[in-house]
């Protein structure tokens, strides 16, 4: 049986806590997709795409590997 936590937190719990949102955080933030500058008139920024005037977007992390 899981009892529940009696007290308050210690500065453990706390550090935990930090440590598990800022992983959380950081995963998010590098998955967002990253939108390379692109120039593109008349035609949709997709269209520009299969084209090949402009480059696909990619995760941030596929960034910050380069």
């Amino acid at each position: 049986m899981i009892l529940p936590l009696t007290g308050r937190p210690t500065w453990k719990h706390m550090a935990g806590a930090l440590v598990l949102a800022t992983l959380i955080w950081t995963v998010w933030y590098g998955t967002q997709p990253v939108y390379p500058g692109c120039t593109f008139f008349g035609d949709s920024y997709q269209k520009a795409i299969e084209e090949g005037r402009c480059a696909p977007p990619e995760s941030r992390f596929s960034t910050w590997m380069h």
